[in-house]
């Protein structure tokens, strides 16, 4: 029995999927199916099923999908399995794709290149750093074979040599201490992909252990750590990595091993982040986090203070120095936007407008200002000519397009009743960042918002929250 079917996909190619050729009453046979595509015009696609759901007004030869009808009796083997397991290394594995047995040829894709991509002599290539599935389909024709190739990393890195019995007693584990801990990052943070690797740093104790060299009073020295054990899991990821000590802890993460990393989770897989340390013949951990990774790439700068930057460094004498600084998405290398006691800032939705408090040290702003920022240059522009509200625009809440400031209100008092750096008593108002003078609105015309502390305004319209 012949029978017709109707489809169209986004790129012409039939759609569709139906039960073997033979019609309703069942049997082996042929079927044959006709699609229409908007750009390749109507194909007449013949081919035996073996199985699928019924397809709107008869049954088609086999299962359908974008690329075209999967064809029966094809198979794509790889050499060593389906699986994958990379090291670090790149890898290739030989791919072969036959139809009932016979070998053919045709064009390879992938449906994910971060994970592998394949050249059309069948070799697929994993880069040995991101881990995943990966689908892979050899077009034949007007039809298709499909199979799934699974790349798993397991990275073991030990730049320190450090040795196999320090690696097993690491890996093992010892008893928990309250004083080491993840100080940075927080557990629960998200990373978007493309940012550097973070710098693990952690609360790692005072276990005494030694007495200082030369101490005549017999004076204690602080403990430090002469191993580390890091290990990073996620989906089809792990990276173990055998690393120095010191004190205070901190572990660093190799860029490709990050980026691995980055790239291998995927939207709802957790990366599970622990750490040991070994001091002497003492191990403690691990201590462990939780993050998770943003599928997209962060796209802003990124802005913020700094009091002792090697590029902004304070003077203790004067208690002045620090600046705001900025990083370009993808950059290592930070940028300097302001200098001085120009800390306590806030900057716009859309990354045009910044305002700040204003020194004249890090004690107490005693002024501030609104500047208009550039994608080209550091350097800002003045945005208006400095306002009078003086502390008031530390941490002003500003409009999605930077044109209005909520200013911080401030009650009289003196830490920890108020914020740090700020003095006096001041009530919140809505400024005109381009001329800093106030304007009318009901800020203030109730006693429950006289003093508002790091007011904010809704992305998606100036509402204040």
């Amino acid at each position: 029995m012949t029978v017709v079917a109707c489809s169209t996909g986004s790129s012409g190619r039939p759609l569709g999927s139906g039960d073997s050729g033979g019609g309703t009453g069942g049997g082996a046979g042929i079927g044959t199916g006709t699609a229409t595509g908007t750009n390749t015009g109507g194909i007449i696609v013949t081919g035996t099923g073996t199985g699928g759901a019924p397809g709107t007004g008869g049954s088609s030869g086999g299962n359908a999908s974008d690329g075209g009808l999967s064809i029966p009796g094809g198979e794509i083997t790889a050499v060593g399995g389906p699986k994958v397991v990379v090291n670090g290394v790149a890898k290739t594995v030989q791919l072969t794709a036959t139809v009932n047995g016979t070998p053919v040829t045709g064009t390879w894709t992938t449906s994910d290149t971060t994970v592998g991509s394949v050249g059309a002599d069948g070799v697929f290539h994993a880069n040995g750093l991101v881990g995943g599935t990966v689908e892979v389909t050899i077009l034949v024709g007007r039809g298709q074979i499909t199979t799934t190739i699974t790349v798993d990393v397991d990275i073991i890195d030990n730049p320190t040599m450090v040795p196999a019995a320090a690696q097993t007693s690491l890996i093992a584990g010892g008893p928990a201490d309250p004083t080491f801990k993840f100080l940075y990052p927080f557990d629960g943070t998200v990373f978007p992909r493309g940012l550097p690797a973070p710098v693990l740093q952690f609360g790692d104790g005072i276990t005494v252990t030694g007495v200082a060299a030369g101490s005549a009073d017999g004076g204690i020295v602080p403990n430090t750590a002469n191993g580390t054990y890091l290990k990073i899991t996620t989906s089809h990821f792990s990276y173990q990595q055998f690393g120095p000590g010191g004190t205070p802890v901190r572990v660093l993460i190799p860029e490709p091993g990050w980026k691995g990393a980055t790239l291998s989770a995927g939207p709802n897989d957790p990366m599970t982040v622990a750490v040991s340390k070994q001091t002497g013949t003492a191990i403690t951990g691990p201590v462990t986090e939780h993050w998770r990774i943003a599928r997209g790439a962060l796209k802003g700068f990124i802005y913020y203070s700094t009091y002792k930057s090697p590029l902004l460094p304070n003077d203790p004498v004067t208690n002045t120095g620090g600046g705001i600084l900025r990083i370009r998405p993808g950059s290592t290398t930070p940028e300097i936007v302001r200098k001085g006691c120009i800390v306590c800032h806030s900057v716009s939705a859309n990354g045009s407008v910044l305002t700040a408090a204003i020194g004249p040290d890090l004690s107490n702003p005693t002024s501030g200002d609104a500047v208009n920022l550039s994608i080209a240059t550091p350097t800002p522009t003045p945005r208006g000519t400095p306002t009078n509200i003086g502390q008031q625009y530390a941490f002003a809440g500003l409009t999605p397009d930077g044109s209005l400031a909520l200013t911080n209100g401030n009650p009289s008092g003196l830490p920890p009743l108020v914020p740090h750096g700020l003095l006096n008593d001041y009530q919140t108002i809505l400024v005109n960042t381009a001329t800093g003078a106030p304007v009318a609105s009901k800020v203030g015309a109730c006693n429950c918002c006289q003093r508002v502390k790091l007011g904010r305004f809704s992305f998606k319209a100036p509402q204040m929250l």
